[in-house]
């Protein structure tokens, strides 16, 4: 019996979501509306750009998000790099965080809109390779660090 491929889990949702790119497939809290094209596309990107930063097997993505589209789209794009995906939980205190973020050995931390505020104080305390933020950030949000 020949070996089967390993395909990941990420990867088989997004083979599904690009066979009918036109439907809609997430509904955001503000009524947004994401067509499964969209947001298959936004992911690879994603998975793309976390290649690029040196992502890959082994590596570790830590997610300062909320439950975001963006957040969702992070974790795949991490699985499709075939790294670790951890979430850092809101309402945990920055030092908290912070351990958590370098006991994970973090390669990229992602922040999105809904935990721009929690990374001011978080940032100063750790020492990771990359942030990111996901999507446009407010003034004054972490930019990109490399």
């Amino acid at each position: 019996m020949p070996a089967r491929e390993f395909v990941s889990a990420p990867a088989l949702i997004l083979r599904s979501l690009v066979s009918e790119p036109h439907r809609r497939a997430i509904t955001t809290a503000d009524g947004v509306e994401i067509t499964a094209g969209d947001f298959a596309a936004a992911t690879y990107r994603l998975a793309h750009e976390l290649l690029a930063r040196g992502v890959s097997r082994g590596a570790t993505v830590t997610l300062l998000t909320g439950n975001t589209a963006e957040a969702l789209s992070a974790r795949y794009a991490a699985g499709l790099a075939g790294a670790r995906v951890v979430t850092l939980y809101d309402g945990m205190s920055a030092p908290v965080l912070a351990e958590i973020t370098a006991s994970v050995e973090t390669t990229v931390l992602l922040v999105d809109a809904e935990r721009y505020a929690d990374a001011p104080d978080l940032l100063p305390l750790i020492d990771v390779p990359t942030v990111l933020t996901l999507g446009p950030g407010p003034s004054g949000a972490p930019s990109a660090r490399t």
